[in-house]
């Protein structure tokens, strides 16, 4: 094993094994100071030809820079994360040259920080042809700064209203600020003010400070006034006592999971009258970011998307929201595929979820994906202004609005909290707190299930967030 030490982070690597024409690495990063997103440089005299928890963003010869994936960037001081490859070729030097732009082995002493970089927000009319975004230092560097970049869609849909980017843009040594531009489709149609956003996925020599903007697109065309609504009526056949009759393609025979509380009988869950469940559920994200409201409704209607779930054979939801979105409680905006949904905030749009899923027999797993609002894992159940005490009201609330849904069957206590402990009795005791917002829950919805995932490190052990349960049995 060798060691590296940088101001930014400690990297060990393993040698899990090698041969004459290779060999399998594994690289552990202990953060020295709270980590936002991570690019390494190493030198390698060989090919990388498989790697998890991290990308290659560029390889120079022998110089390979690699990134962060959205889940593990944020570190934060004194955690750990880890990410490996397999490489072909006879050497097995790996070595570790910089870490988001500062050398290993650099004094962790220094007190010099590396400049941050921020995006701001954008605002252009389609008829403009393109729209800026500008990228701003805190300080101007000695060398130049290496962003990454990529778009993402919201309202505002790839093709149809602007051109998907991922590329990179240089800020030049003694400069503070460049510019990202990124082309809008014009078109005829009236449209709705419509956004996407401009996400920086790392900064080679930098920090990220702010890394997400928002680009709002206005339309110059008005719209006609809406036409008279038109009811129409057609024929339809079911046989009866069919719970699926009612939809356009009924899901796969036996999939529906029967109404009634969940529970656990040795490793099985199993339904009401006993029988083994399997769960097969699909990821709505969307209501723990910035939109508040599950994505893809910006584009289809919310009973089109469920009904599409259980014709794939999904007999569950999993429905993420961010405890500041619950408690908060805000108008949820990118909804314009789904006109009945204007207007209405996270909670209500829930309801009506919850609502079409007793509708369709689909079932809905609550599930705290975040503390605040954003994207990716925070690993931690208190975060920014909300406390353990406010994740708990958050699930108390929900609970009491739920608990008699035939609909929602459990609750998942926090996404990847890998962050946390299990049985230290510190503040981040992953087993201390699981147990409080467990009973909590139950207290006012007790036929759910409570769902806890593992931590990230258990007894020296690293393993997937969320993954290490070791401590759990």
């Amino acid at each position: 094993m060798t060691n590296a030490e940088s101001i930014f982070a400690d990297l060990d690597i393993n040698l899990r094994s090698s041969w004459s024409s290779g060999l399998v690495a594994d690289l552990t990063l202990t953060a020295e100071q709270q980590l936002t997103g991570w690019t390494i440089e190493i030198e390698y005299d060989g090919d990388i030809v498989n790697i998890w928890n991290a990308r290659i963003i560029s390889r120079i010869g022998n110089r390979y820079v690699i990134e962060s994936l959205a889940y593990n960037g944020s570190v934060a001081e004194g955690a750990t994360t880890g990410f490996g490859f397999q490489g072909n070729g006879s050497s097995t030097q790996i070595t570790p040259i910089t870490i988001n732009g500062a050398a290993f082995g650099q004094d962790s002493t220094d007190p010099t920080p590396a400049p941050m970089v921020s995006v701001t927000d954008a605002i252009a009319s389609e008829d403009d042809g393109s729209i800026t975004f500008t990228l701003t230092l805190s300080t101007a560097a000695t060398e130049d700064i290496v962003v990454n970049y990529q778009t993402l869609a919201g309202s505002a849909v790839v093709s149809s209203d602007f051109v998907a980017a991922d590329a990179q843009v240089v800020i030049g040594a003694g400069q503070t600020s460049a510019n990202v531009t990124i082309q809008l489709v014009n078109d005829v149609a009236p449209e709705t003010t419509e956004a996407f956003q401009l996400q920086l996925l790392s900064a080679q020599g930098a920090e990220i400070a702010d890394g997400v903007a928002t680009g709002t697109i206005t339309d110059a065309e008005v719209a006609p006034p809406p036409a008279d609504p038109v009811v129409s009526l057609s024929n339809t056949s079911a046989i009866e006592g069919d719970p699926g009759g009612a939809m356009t393609t009924p899901s796969p025979a036996g999939s529906l999971i029967a109404d009634g509380p969940l529970s656990t009988a040795g490793n099985q869950i199993v339904d009401v009258n006993g029988n083994a469940v399997q769960i097969r559920a699909v990821n709505w994200f969307g209501a723990e970011n910035d939109v508040r409201a599950p994505h893809g409704l910006w584009q289809r209607p919310m009973t089109d998307m469920m009904d599409q779930m259980l014709a794939e054979g999904f007999n569950a939801i999993r429905l993420p929201f961010s405890v500041e979105n619950i408690l908060d409680n805000q108008v949820a905006t990118s909804v314009g595929g789904d006109p009945s949904l204007a207007g209405l905030t996270t909670l209500e749009i829930f309801d009506r979820i919850v609502a079409y899923a007793e509708d369709i027999g689909i079932k809905i797993i609550l599930d705290a994906h975040r503390i605040t609002q954003g994207n990716g894992a925070e690993g931690i159940w208190y975060s920014g202004a909300f406390d353990e005490q406010d994740w708990i009201d958050a699930w108390q609330l929900l609970g009491n609005r739920y608990g008699d849904s035939s609909a929602v069957i459990g609750a998942d206590l926090l996404n990847e909290p890998h962050l946390g402990t299990w049985g230290t009795g510190a503040r981040n005791d992953w087993a201390t707190a699981a147990e409080l917002a467990g009973n909590a829950v139950l207290d006012v919805a007790p036929n759910w299930l409570i769902l806890v995932e593992g931590i990230g490190n258990y007894n020296g052990n690293n393993y997937w967030w969320g993954g290490a349960a070791s401590g759990c049995a």
